[in-house]
Order: structure tokens, then sequence, then C-alpha cells
């Protein structure tokens, strides 16, 4: 009992603390006792509350939007895909260990793995009339890797870098490599989508020969719905396409445009909408009692973690990353943040994600061991700074609990917080000591993961982490075609990782969502992408 208040004043502690602008109060789910609504909504649409319009239409660009990701993925044809599966907890998945054709007819790839031979399915055509075939794919490619922005990347990290690897021949694009990465199924999943190119000639300028300005401002088409209705700041109504070649679970989607979070939280209780998009934890978990609404608390590989940079005093101390890494009240976090809905993290890598393994961790929670160990470290009187991402009130609170356990050991916290823009570019120049971080990648696999995080040239390490035996690890692997020993070498880099601490793994918190309980379907995936397609009622 005494554990339990004492907790709950180091959280309450959170509104008075001085140490940081405070936060933008969160608004919560109306009062229980005003019971929720039979749903209104017709039986062949889906009614979605989202909080943002889509920053823009065009997926060469679309970056850090879920809302406009999610749109283009509903609008946008793509050649492959993973497949959807049951997950046996009353939410759909995708299986990414497998790709199956969409546009797509067939696909092979070479047994050296360098050449991929796509075939795409013949008759296929934009709603325009336009052919949706492997030249319209070529050129898509070619606009999107001519700005080096999203397909670049894909595209880069496969070793197809310029339009030069790929060859049409009638309806089949053969694409070569320059060399094999055991990334390339996923890859090519994410990239896969194209366009009708007589859209950019025909709205393009000498300016702007690829139409970027136009693409950004106008939907696409030929994905699994078409756009009927766009008014801006209100919604976007998208029906289903027949020609699209996979199944749509419903007739039409309306998209309705609703910043305030309590104005969701009440439509979805009125029954006024299906589903609802943005909310935060505790509104989602208030909702799990009411008639008529059911909650879906989903296990994710997204991390949230500590990250101490071991370029900077005196985080370049072995026996002082331990000692914090002992401190650390990881189950305080588990219950008083997220409240359970949390999978603990003990690696490097997330649970989750193929090869992973708590068996390196040993950082249970013992304020003797990180007392011993911070003495052994030399480090007198640490004075230290915490950086957090302000307006994110989990975050804040983990700060206070790591600010409190770590003050029983004799080392000082001071709590930053930064808006978005500003943390953002301090990641990115590595010049934060200590940070807290939360993500998830889109790719649930041990490559993509460590050469993201855990290698020097890593865009989201951080922490300036760089250990030359786990770079070769990751490069070695790469070129291991047989999946379970590509997974299998990840053993070694974790039991390096978590001697040498890079970050200290927090917990893995729960996708949630509300939606009102006759909608079946959802989808859940690591890019946490909208798959309206597969929803029905």
């Amino acid at each position: 009992m005494l554990r339990r208040v004492a907790l709950l004043l180091i959280l309450l502690t959170a509104l008075l603390s001085a140490c940081a602008a405070p936060a933008a109060p969160q608004p919560s789910a109306p009062p229980a006792e005003e019971a929720a609504a039979p749903s209104q909504t017709p039986a062949d649409t889906i009614v979605a509350a989202v909080p943002n319009e889509p920053s823009t239409w065009d997926y060469d660009f679309v970056q850090g939007d879920l809302v406009g990701l999610s749109m283009v993925k509903n609008v946008d044809p793509f050649l492959l895909d993973h497949p959807v599966v049951d997950s046996g907890n009353g939410y759909l998945t995708l299986d990414t260990t497998q790709l199956v054709g969409v546009y797509a007819d067939s696909y092979t790839v070479s047994e050296d793995g360098l050449t991929w031979t796509i075939t795409m399915k013949d008759g296929l055509t934009f709603p325009s009339g336009a052919a949706a075939d492997a030249e319209a794919y070529r050129a898509s490619k070619e606009r999107g890797l001519n700005f080096q922005a999203n397909v670049g990347f894909v595209f880069g990290t496969i070793g197809v870098p310029t339009t030069d690897h790929l060859t049409v021949d009638g309806n089949t694009i053969t694409i070569q490599h320059d060399f094999f990465s055991s990334l390339q199924p996923y890859m090519h999943a994410i990239g896969s989508f194209f366009y009708a190119p007589a859209t950019w000639a025909e709205n393009g300028s000498t300016e702007d020969p690829w139409a970027t300005d136009w693409k950004s401002k106008n939907p696409g088409s030929g994905g699994p719905y078409t756009v009927a209705e766009q008014v801006a700041g209100q919604r976007i109504v998208l029906e289903k396409n027949p020609n699209w070649p996979g199944e749509v679970m419903n007739e039409r989607v309306e998209v309705q445009i609703v910043p305030s979070e309590a104005n969701r939280v009440l439509m979805l209780r009125r029954g006024d909408i299906d589903i609802a998009f943005g909310l935060g934890r505790k509104d989602v978990l208030a909702l799990e009692s009411e008639p008529g609404i059911k909650v879906l608390s989903i296990p994710t590989t997204d991390a949230v973690m500590l990250v101490m940079n071991h370029s900077m005093p005196p985080f370049d101390n072995a026996d002082f990353r331990k000692a914090l890494a002992y401190a650390v009240p990881y189950e305080d976090i588990l219950s008083a943040v997220y409240g359970g809905n949390a999978t603990p993290m003990r690696s490097v890598m997330p649970n989750g994600m193929p090869g992973y393994t708590d068996e390196y961790f040993v950082y249970d929670t013992n304020l003797d061991m990180a007392r011993e160990l911070l003495a052994a470290s030399g480090v007198t009187n640490p004075s230290i700074e915490l950086t957090v991402e302000a307006g994110i009130s989990e975050h804040s609170q983990i700060a206070l609990l790591v600010q409190n356990a770590l003050s029983q050991i004799g080392v000082t916290v001071t709590i930053q917080e930064l808006d978005s823009t500003t943390i953002a570019e301090q990641r990115a120049q590595r010049g934060l000591p200590f940070l807290l971080h939360q993500g998830i990648a889109w790719i649930n696999d041990p490559e993509y993961h460590f050469n993201l995080s855990l290698v020097p040239t890593g865009f989201l390490n951080f922490g300036d982490y760089n250990n030359e035996r786990i770079a070769e690890i990751v490069a070695e692997s790469s070129q291991i075609v047989d999946a379970a020993e590509r997974f299998a070498a990840y053993a070694e880099a974790q039991e390096i990782a978590m001697d040498e601490l890079p970050f200290i793994p927090l917990a893995q918190p729960n996708y949630v969502v509300a939606m009102r309980d006759n909608v079946q379907g959802y989808t859940y995936a690591s890019d946490q992408v909208y798959r309206f397609w597969t929803m029905h009622k």
C-alpha cells in the first residue's frame, strides 16, 4: 500500500514540477454514467475520426504523418504486400514472412538474390482507363528515385539506386540489385506503390516536371478505394474501387477530420463514428467498460528507452551506465505509467522481433548494486540532464520515476522538456547526453533495427554508439539467406550491447484503439497504418 501511495505522489509531482514547462492537459472521456448510444452509421460504411488532414497525397514524400500515410495506402495501387492473417486475438495482422501479389501476378527471385522478376496481372487499369502495367510501375520508380526521398531510401537500402536497374519487357519488370540484402522482401512491399504517369505529364510544368505541387494536393487512384469527396478540414469519402485486384470488405469509408480528442471520444460514444484514431491511452482505456464499444490493446515492438551518449561524460563510463540501469524502476514504469498495457523490454532488440533474447538482461532493479557500480565508476556527485519530448504525458511520468529512483543512489537528475522540432534536431546531431526516446521499426527484423540504431552510421543512433564487432555481425548477417541462421547471429550482438548499454530498454507500450463493438476485421501492423479495406460490420 505504501508503495502505491509513493508512486502516486511521484506522478502527481509532474503537475507541480518547475523543471520544465507543463504539458497541455489531456482531455478526458465524458462521464461513464452517460451510456453509449447505439451505432448510427450505415451498415456498409466505415466512419472513422482522425486528428488531422493528410499532410500530402504524395507517397514519395509523406513522412511523420500517420493519417497521410494511411490515406495514400488506401488509394494508391501496389504490386506486392504481406498477406493479412488472423492474429487469434480479436484482430488481423500481417504475415511479414510472406509476400503475395496484388497488382503483381507472380514474382521470382534468382538463386543469388540479385534479380527479382515481377510479372503484373494483365488488363488492369487505373479508374481513368490508363494501363496499370509494368511501365507505369517503372516510371513511378523513376520519379521517386529522382527525389531520393522515400523511394530513394527504400530502394537504396537494397541496392537499387537508379532506374537503370529496372527493365520492362511487356508486362514484366526485372529489378537488378547491386548486392543481396535480406531486407529485400520487406522493402519491395513498402516500395511497391505506383501512379499513373499521365497524371504528372498532364499536371507538371517546366519548373515542376514531376508535378510535386499538384500531387501533394490530389489523391492517387487504383488502390482499394477512390476518393469520391474531399472537403478541406471536414471529411474525405472513399468509395470502393471495383477494379482493385483484391478484396474490399465495405462499400465506402468516411474519414472525418476532428482535431479535438474529446470530440472524437464523444462521437464514438454517441455512435456517430465507428472508430476513433489518435486518442490518448488513458482515454482509450477509459472506454473499455462502455456498452457498445470495444477496445483493442495490442502488444507491439514500440520501444521506450533511455539513450546514453557514449561520447559525453559521464555516459562514456561503462560502470556509470550500468549503475543507472540497476537503479531504473522497471516494474513501476509498467504498472504506474502504462497500467499493465505494456510488455517488458529486456534487450536492445524489442520483444517480439525475430532473434530477440532476454538472456543477457541482468539489470533487475537493485539499488545496492547500483550504488556499488556508481562508486566503482569514480564519478562523484553526478548531476545529469534527462531530455524528454514536451507534451507526451507518459514520457513525463517516466522521467519523474527515473529522477526519483536515481536520487536514491546519489545521482541528481534535471528534466528538460523540448518541443518535437528542437528535440529532433538535437537528436540528429547526437547532441543530447541523456534522452528518453520511443520508436517502432516498420520492418520487424534485427538487421533493419541494428542498422537504424546500433551501427555508427545509424540514423537513429542518437547515443553515438560504436562497436566494431556489432557492425561486423550486421554486415555478415545481411548475406545469410537462411532466416533462422540470420536471426541467431544477433544473439552475440545482443550480448555485447547489453553489456555496453547504448541505451537502457524500458518497455514496449501496447497499441490501443477504440471502436464500436460491431466493427470487425481491424488490421494491426508495425507501421500502424489504417487498412480500411479489411474492416466491416
